[in-house]
């Protein structure tokens, strides 16, 4: 009977029952931190938008910092299957496929106001992100450069933060 109350439940809120509710409380949290921040968004707050007890909420993720992880993980998870897809296997130009990703990325509205807002505070989840997306641009300047896709330049490590910089500036 608590089974059945319960999918009912489901059914009526809205909530996809296709994800897993680790995944669930994870895109409530992103959503949430991108609106009102970290700082301004509780566990409570969370488990409310995730349609979960806040105890549930701890026992996926352990602390809200650990949460915060597993978003800061996910994202750029995101973001860098974004861009390999973005990317022809021939020349590293966009393809038509990847046209079609990066069109596709204006539909996670929540990732980027998550990502911009994490970097504009300038606390360790905005850290961890760009220390993220450098080490991911330095390999892939590394294989672009090997591959003859780009040419060498003294200043790799310059290089690549400044173009990460040029880029998340757009954003920010």
């Amino acid at each position: 009977m608590t089974e059945r109350s319960f999918s009912i439940i489901n059914m009526c809120s809205g909530i996809d029952p296709d994800i897993t509710t680790r995944a669930r409380i994870r895109d409530s949290a992103l959503t949430l931190f991108a609106t009102h921040g970290v700082a301004g968004t509780s566990v409570r707050k969370i488990a409310t938008e995730a349609g979960v007890s806040p105890a549930l909420v701890i026992h996926h993720f352990g602390s809200k910092d650990s949460l915060v992880r597993a978003i800061d993980d996910h994202v750029i998870e995101k973001l860098i299957n974004l861009f390999v897809e973005a990317q022809s296997p021939d020349d590293g130009n966009l393809s038509r496929a990847g046209k079609e990703a990066l069109a596709a990325m204006g539909n996670e509205q929540a990732l980027l106001s998550y990502l911009a807002r994490s970097l504009a505070d300038d606390g360790p989840p905005g850290r961890y992100l760009f220390d993220q997306l450098f080490a991911f641009g330095q390999s892939l300047t590394d294989e672009m450069t090997e591959a003859g896709q780009a040419r060498a330049v003294d200043d790799r490590d310059g290089t690549v933060a400044w173009l990460l910089a040029a880029e998340l500036g757009v954003l920010l």
